[in-house]
């Protein structure tokens, strides 16, 4: 038993718009006549071709775009204690014996420049609090006499 498939399938749309030609992959060498056969069919039913495709973008789609970091309140107008482990411009203008006097001063605490010292260097070794790690590179030598 021998099965013949069709070399070309016209598609209508079934709410009544443009037919679309189906050819199989195997008919290259049809290509001119169904292109012409297109062409007449458009003129016949005074079908403007579809725009070309559209590019591709460097823009990649809005569900894939990167998410933009959440913006942090910068509290440079306040001093807390521990200093923030993110956020080192509050207090990196501030050496280790200005820190213990500010903690004293705004928030009643007795904090020993050892103490204050001790602290920073111990946190400054973890990765996840990277404003310690920025002190201690501009504070490191009175850090370090202070122990």
């Amino acid at each position: 038993m021998r099965v013949v498939a069709p070399e070309m399938v016209l598609v209508e749309h079934p709410g009544g718009g443009v037919a679309q030609l189906a050819v199989s992959p195997t008919v290259a060498a049809k290509r001119q006549a169904v292109d012409a056969w297109a062409t007449a069919f458009a003129a016949r039913h005074q079908h403007t071709p579809p725009p070309p495709a559209p590019t591709l973008s460097c823009t990649p789609p809005s569900s894939q775009r990167p998410v933009e970091p959440m913006l942090r309140r910068q509290n440079a107008s306040r001093f807390s204690w521990p200093p923030d482990p993110h956020q080192v411009f509050a207090y990196i203008s501030l050496s280790p014996q200005d820190l213990s006097d500010r903690a004293a001063s705004l928030l009643g605490l007795s904090l020993t420049i050892q103490q204050v010292s001790s602290l920073i260097l111990r946190k400054a070794e973890d990765s996840r609090f990277p404003a310690y790690s920025a002190y201690v590179a501009r504070w490191r030598m009175q850090l370090e006499e202070a122990q």
